[in-house]
């Protein structure tokens, strides 16, 4: 019973940690080497070549898990901490960027707004 647990809260952290890799990617003060770990991370992610292939079930993927979070965690430390902070707090809000189109959500006081009958 504790695997599809455990399952589930690597699957939750990792969409987590891949929102706020998309978001810090968008953002243009995020520095560019910081962007470059980034990318490598998901290259390796995808290449076919690895360390250790995939064919040896338990080892191919610990070395890409092993690779891919190394890398992740150079480019969240070449992110100045203001930056990270800001970029996390946007990402957990679900907000990608400033040019991204926002959902029209009108006010309660707004005289323009007719209330529809239900």
């Amino acid at each position: 019973m504790k695997r599809p647990l455990l399952f589930a809260t690597l699957a939750w952290k990792m969409r987590k940690e891949l929102r706020f890799v998309w978001v810090a990617l968008r953002d243009r003060r995020t520095p560019k080497r910081a962007k470059l770990a980034m990318l490598a991370a998901f290259g390796y992610l995808v290449m076919p070549l690895d360390i250790i292939p995939d064919i040896f079930v338990g080892l191919g993927w610990l070395d890409d898990l092993a690779v891919v979070s190394g890398l992740l965690a150079l480019a969240y430390k070449l992110i100045p901490a203001d930056l990270y902070a800001m970029l996390r707090q946007r990402s957990e809000q679900g907000v990608s960027g400033p040019g991204e189109p926002q959902p029209f959500r009108a006010a309660s006081n707004d005289p323009n707004v007719i209330d529809m009958p239900r």
